[in-house]
């Protein structure tokens, strides 16, 4: 139904989205938001962002999902951290 990569790094406090996927069927039935919402959640205390990836392609919604954000999914680099996530 729903998918996404994700990476964080704790020693930086931030963590990476990409690949966001909902399957045709689910699309515009909130299953992204909610899914994003419940990384959120699970890692409250860090900004969000992207690699960029996917960002032309879906600019409506992730202003919408951005908003109240720590980090608003924008464009950042990976960490030099290496896998400490």
């Amino acid at each position: 139904m729903f998918g996404v990569d994700y990476q964080v790094c704790r020693r930086c406090r931030v963590a990476w989205v990409e690949e966001p996927h909902t399957d045709p069927e689910y699309q515009g039935c909130g299953l992204a938001r909610a899914g994003l919402a419940a990384l959120r959640a699970e890692y409250p205390d860090v900004s969000w962002h992207t690699l960029g990836g996917h960002l032309s392609d879906s600019v409506a919604f992730w202003k919408a999902v951005a908003v109240g954000v720590p980090g608003g999914y924008e464009q950042r680099d990976l960490c030099t951290h290496g896998t400490q996530y």
